[in-house]
This record gives C-alpha cells, sequence and structure tokens, in this order.
C-alpha cells in the first residue's frame, strides 16, 4: 500500500505538469474538450421597436400576425461556452447567433445579436427576455419607424 501512494505521489506532479505544458502550447486544448453546442427554440415571438431603451418598446405585435409570420426562432451560442463575447449595449449582455425561420419555408441565419433585457415576474423569476441585433437585422417584413431599431421578446 506505502507503494502505490509513493508512486501515485510521484506521477500526481508529472501529470499536472503535463496538463499545465499542454495548456500553454494550446491554451484552447481544456476549453475544447469541454465545448458544447448551447442552443434555445422559441416558438412564441413578440416583436416591437425601440429608440433608447430595448425594454422600453413599442408597436408590438406577434411573430404569427406579422406580415411575414415567424415559425420559430432559435438562439445560440457563438464561441465554446456560453455567454462568451461582447454583444449589445451593456456589460451583462450576452452574444448570441440568431436564426429566424418563418412559415414560407424561409429564414434568416446566422445573425449577430445580444440577449439584452429581461421582464421579471411578479414574485421572482423571469417572464420573458428581449433580444436585439447587431449590424444585419431579419427580414421579417416588420415596419420600423425611422430611427428605431427592431426587438424580439422571447417568453420562458
Amino acid at each position: 500500500m506505502k507503494l502505490l501512494s509513493f508512486f501515485q505521489s510521484l506521477l500526481r506532479p508529472s501529470i499536472l505538469a503535463l496538463i499545465a505544458l499542454l495548456s500553454v502550447l494550446n491554451p484552447n486544448i481544456l476549453a475544447a474538450q469541454n465545448a458544447a453546442n448551447v442552443s434555445a427554440e422559441f416558438t412564441l415571438v413578440g416583436l416591437s421597436e425601440f429608440q433608447n431603451n430595448a425594454n422600453q418598446s413599442q408597436n408590438a405585435v406577434l411573430g404569427s400576425s406579422n406580415t411575414r409570420a415567424i415559425e420559430k426562432v432559435v438562439l445560440r451560442q457563438e464561441c465554446e461556452f456560453w455567454g462568451c463575447g461582447d454583444a449589445g449595449t451593456q456589460g451583462n449582455d450576452l452574444a448570441v447567433l440568431v436564426d429566424v425561420f418563418y412559415t414560407d419555408g424561409g429564414s434568416d441565419t446566422d445573425l449577430a445579436g445580444a440577449l439584452n433585457w429581461v421582464k421579471n415576474k411578479q414574485g421572482g423569476g423571469i417572464q420573458y427576455f428581449g433580444v436585439i441585433f447587431d449590424a444585419a437585422t431579419p427580414n421579417d417584413n416588420f415596419s420600423l419607424t425611422t430611427g428605431f431599431k427592431i426587438t424580439y421578446s422571447l417568453p420562458l
């Protein structure tokens, strides 16, 4: 038993040294092993517009009642771990890629965006959250007022 403990004590620093060396040579080696493709799908979507503050939007419609009906919206991670990357307008925004699928069979995919705001439930929890878009916006035929941007409301 003592001999086994002796060999384990010799191997432990060697394994740690090897892991440290590999992580210095390739910093992504440890992250890559744990990377996952995370996504969330929403079939109920609210569209609205905002000028300065995305959680104070106006002219809201349901995605299904829009001139180009939305079948679903899929949010995906933009890199190896959820919540990575800078996005949006605030320090706590999460970068996402947004895929919008329409009932006519069309889609807009790989739109850069951010989880930007939340509407809290009375008594705690989140009722829905909002997504804003970077440069490219969905081709959803939502009529924006001049100087406004679109935001999608996604209920949980």
